[in-house]
């Protein structure tokens, strides 16, 4: 297998796994891979693959995916990662007078906002980052310990940023 850093970033972590597995396992590369550096793993079985890209950026983690890829015997599978394949993150500052005790994040048009993302509440003046976001337009709603909601629609999230929105 070989992999093409066409980005812009630095990956730090390569991930390959049978597509059967439930884990991604340990990381394959040991060293970072440096933008237009060429990366190669050799002895893959033959076997349909996952792979995971991982940018570490300063505030967030940001992924690529490459998933159900053949290696076959005798063959090398070339796969080249762009900064546009990388996830985006969701940085959340509450800027209210109560907790946030409730984050959403669904896609614009959805019939619903799907499961709180918050496993504990964003405290006054506290921030939480959401990442492995896809990038596009995402609605956002915060709801806070007094019962207020704050909406934010279209946020665009973008390939290996962090974007910001306050919950007012």
């Amino acid at each position: 297998m070989q992999l093409t850093n066409a980005t812009s970033s630095t990956i730090g972590e390569v991930y390959v796994s049978p597509t059967s597995s439930p884990t991604w396992g340990p990381i394959q590369n040991g060293a970072p891979i440096a933008p237009a550096a060429v990366w190669t793993l050799n002895g893959v079985p033959p076997d349909s693959y996952d792979g995971m890209a991982v940018v570490v950026g300063t505030v967030s983690r940001y992924y690529a995916y490459e998933l159900n890829f053949p290696v076959t015997a005798g063959a090398t599978y070339a796969t080249t990662v762009y900064s546009s394949a990388f996830t985006g993150s969701l940085r959340v500052v509450n800027g209210a007078t109560s907790s946030v005790t409730a984050l959403y994040v669904a896609a614009p048009g959805a019939p619903g906002w799907g499961g709180n993302q918050l496993s504990a509440s964003i405290p006054l003046s506290g921030t939480f980052v959401l990442s492995d976001i896809d990038p596009g337009a995402w609605d956002v709603m915060c709801v806070h310990d007094d019962t207020t909601t704050n909406t934010a629609h279209a946020v665009a999230i973008a390939s290996l940023s962090n974007t910001t929105v306050n919950c007012p």
